[in-house]
């Protein structure tokens, strides 16, 4: 579901940490998981956004119309990218302990 007044899009990456010990098996392993059938199958077991061109049709027919995986433009536009809060983090963090604190 997305609320008419819109919503946050979160992007997740896959990246390599310089200096990691094993570079060659992680390149193989983010290789992997964006390849079409693999990315299909992730997206159906963990109703994420598709971020390989061309998975739609390796889908499930029923997910293949899912507004949720697939927004229009309209809903898109209502939408927009989490911000580095910077230094603010620590009161929002603060603030929401308080707030689930008083729901107890």
């Amino acid at each position: 579901m997305l609320p008419a007044e819109g919503s946050v899009i979160a992007i997740d990456n896959l990246v390599l940490l310089k200096g990691a010990p094993h570079p060659e098996e992680a390149y193989a392993f983010i290789n992997f998981i964006y390849e079409t059938e693999v990315s299909a199958s992730n997206i159906a077991k963990m109703f994420t956004g598709p971020v390989v061109k061309g998975v739609k049709e390796h889908l499930p027919l029923e997910l293949q119309s899912e507004a949720m995986l697939f927004p229009s433009n309209e809903q898109l536009a209502r939408c927009e990218l989490l911000e580095d809060l910077g230094e603010a983090t620590a009161d929002y963090d603060r603030i929401w302990a308080e707030i689930k604190a008083a729901s107890h």
